[in-house]
């Protein structure tokens, strides 16, 4: 997998995306949903889902989104999981834009002054 995201245990997080398509033009996202998973493995069911999040479309024409983990969703076990990002546009179109490992991993600060 090429998409390697790392984010520490009980950290806030946020990634922003921009959407491209095969030729690398801008793609348009008016209209657009865009949905993030994190699980521990591909035959997960979405209940079983450590993570799901809706993406928020910061720049429809300028193709960016931003996904924010709060420091409760990353207050999960440390360790590599599998996650991926797709758009969908409620009718024809659904697409996975991103697909990768998705590491938590361990902090060493756990109380906050």
């Amino acid at each position: 997998m090429a998409n390697l995201l790392t984010t520490y245990r009980g950290d806030t997080k946020t990634h922003t995306v921009t959407v491209t398509d095969s030729v690398g033009s801008a793609f348009d996202l008016t209209g657009y949903t865009v949905r993030f998973s994190i699980k521990e493995d591909y035959d997960d069911t979405d209940a079983l889902a450590k993570v799901q999040k809706t993406g928020v479309i910061t720049d429809a024409a300028g193709v960016i989104f931003t996904i924010t983990l709060t420091n409760e969703d990353t207050q999960i076990d440390t360790g590599d999981y599998l996650y991926d990002m797709q758009i969908d546009n409620g009718s024809t179109i659904v697409k996975t834009i991103r697909v990768g490992t998705y590491t938590i991993a361990q902090e060493v600060t756990r109380t906050s002054y």
